[in-house]
């Protein structure tokens, strides 16, 4: 008769141990979800923050590309660049791009950028 209630005991147990089990894992699963939600926000806005800056820009100057090969024969592959440059920023309809003419003075300068 023992062995009946022994039976009968651990299988109240085992029960009641079922019962606890769905709510505990719940619980697991909504704390694993909030560590992991906290840790990517941390993440994203310690290590990812990028500075927007206050001032728009609405235009924009290419600069004449340095042939830096040494040989004088290839300053066309350089000019190429700097045109399909300028080419390409212009299509972006909110930006205004300075002309080309305007910046080849600027080729042989000294200046340094913040002067130009």
């Amino acid at each position: 008769m023992q062995s009946i209630r022994k039976k009968s005991f651990a299988a109240e147990q085992l029960a009641k141990r079922q019962k606890k089990n769905p709510i505990l894992l719940i619980l697991v699963v909504i704390l694993g979800f909030t560590v992991i939600i906290g840790g990517a926000y941390v993440i994203k806005t310690r290590f990812m923050a990028v500075e927007i800056p206050e001032t728009e820009i609405k235009s924009i100057a290419v600069l004449p590309l340095d042939n830096m090969s040494g040989d004088p024969d290839q300053v066309y592959f350089t000019d190429g660049m700097h045109e399909a440059l300028i080419n390409n920023l212009s299509k972006i309809g909110a930006l205004r791009v300075i002309s080309r003419t305007s910046v080849m003075e600027y080729r042989e300068t000294e200046k340094k950028v913040p002067e130009i």
